[in-house]
């Protein structure tokens, strides 16, 4: 039978449930309170502490300085200690530049380069065709030594310390000049060769076919990567393919969507990737179509393969079989914000997320910190080190395994570089 409570009783009961659920959210309102105060107390200390040594200085110090120039440093180490590897600080000028190259109006001259070790010049590794280096004369291998720009500042390529920098200051407006000195690949010295800047396309992919293997080189992932890549592959397979070898290595990563849509042309169905936020949160970022490539596939990497070119390597491993060989990757697993543009007109770029890979039958997974392991380690030579740029299809052995490999998985045994560069398809038995 129905038991009946009294009115004493139940104002008693709901006046003990207001109680509690006023103590507990005092109990969460004071932590978050506490938490705070520490926050606020951490930041004014820290201030404080910058105040301290800004007065200190103004002061008492003997040299002269600027506060834009302070406050960009400072900045800067702020975001180096903040645990975020991948983190950064642009100054005011520096994301000026970087927005006017992300919306063409400031360009290159066309050009790949490193700064070589034993002459501190600029040496050109690759010179993209209808671009301004190239109309102008400039060729691979010769060696930039000064650069003079519109303005008439001429810089001394010996005293820039890298080719980021090196590569700003041969940038510029469309029909701005720039004059470069250099020396030839065959030893003359040039002087006074004027480039003028205008819109250009960067290549990021290139193929060849070597005999039966096709083999194709991902510079870097753009927009136009997936379209490149497309056609490349299509060239390739019209030449009667039937092993493939993907070239990933120095590929820093690019722009993750575009390496997510340039691997969607070789494996199937699925989601290539998710995101993970810091509470544990995960998203879907790409699901691929059911186009995929029949070839069987060797992905070659490096310890300069990161980020979205390792994401590329993984799907291709794991969504299709493929076979990875070089030695382990950077390891970059995470996703970075595009730049948070400051009220001073500095930028800041932080982690926002970690990038988990698809891993078959067994869900997703991390390779941040860890890398890609190859399955099979080939590690170039100490000589090959000393020449890597110079090296060819021929002499890169990395490039020679890579290829055996993917000729094995399609069931050609026996076989070298040599062997299929010097024969037709039709001579390549199984």
């Amino acid at each position: 039978m129905n038991k009946k409570i009294s009115i004493s009783l139940a104002v008693t009961l709901i006046f003990i449930a207001m109680t509690v659920t006023f103590s507990v959210t005092m109990v969460v309102a004071m932590q978050m309170f506490d938490n705070t105060i520490t926050s606020i107390s951490e930041r004014e200390a820290m201030f404080s502490n910058l105040s301290e040594i800004n007065t200190y200085v103004s002061t008492t110090g003997y040299y002269d300085y600027s506060y834009d120039t302070v406050y960009d440093t400072v900045a800067s180490g702020y975001i180096l200690g903040i645990s975020d590897r991948y983190a950064r600080y642009y100054t005011a000028k520096a994301y000026t530049e970087y927005q006017d190259i992300q919306n063409g109006t400031l360009i290159g001259i066309g050009v790949d380069l490193v700064k070589d070790t034993a002459t501190g010049y600029a040496r050109v590794l690759r010179v993209y065709p209808g671009s301004p280096a190239y109309e102008a004369g400039l060729t691979k291998n010769c060696y930039i030594t000064a650069i003079t720009t519109a303005d008439g500042t001429r810089y001394e390529v010996k005293n820039l310390t890298d080719v980021d920098t090196i590569q700003s200051r041969l940038r510029g407006g469309v029909g701005t000049t720039v004059t470069v000195d250099y020396i030839g690949a065959d030893g003359t010295q040039t002087t006074n060769l004027t480039i003028t800047h205008y819109n250009y396309s960067t290549p990021t992919v290139e193929g060849q076919a070597i005999g039966v293997c096709g083999y194709i080189k991902i510079y870097d992932f753009t927009d136009t990567t997936p379209t490149e890549l497309d056609r490349t592959l299509d060239s390739l397979e019209g030449q009667g393919i039937q092993a493939l070898v993907i070239d990933l290595r120095d590929n820093q990563g690019g722009d993750l969507y575009d390496a997510m849509n340039a691997v969607d042309r070789l494996v199937g169905s699925g989601v290539l990737a998710m995101s993970e936020d810091k509470s544990g949160e995960q998203l879907a970022l790409y699901t691929s179509d059911e186009t995929s490539c029949d070839l069987p596939m060797v992905c070659l990497v490096n310890s300069k393969t990161a980020a979205g070119a390792e994401l590329f390597a993984s799907c291709v491993k794991r969504m299709e079989g493929g076979s990875i060989v070089g030695t382990r990757t950077s390891g970059q697993g995470t996703i970075q914000a595009a730049p948070q543009r400051m009220s001073n007109g500095s930028a800041v770029v932080v982690t926002v997320a970690r990038l988990l890979v698809n891993d078959g039958a067994d869900g997703f997974v991390s390779f941040d910190g860890e890398g890609l392991m190859p399955d099979t380690e080939v590690a170039l030579t100490a000589a090959e080190e000393q020449t890597y740029y110079d090296l060819t299809v021929e002499t890169d052995s990395q490039i020679q395994r890579a290829v055996t490999t993917a000729c094995s998985m399609a069931g050609l045994t026996n076989v070298t570089v040599t062997d299929l560069l010097a024969a037709d398809s039709g001579d390549i038995e199984e």
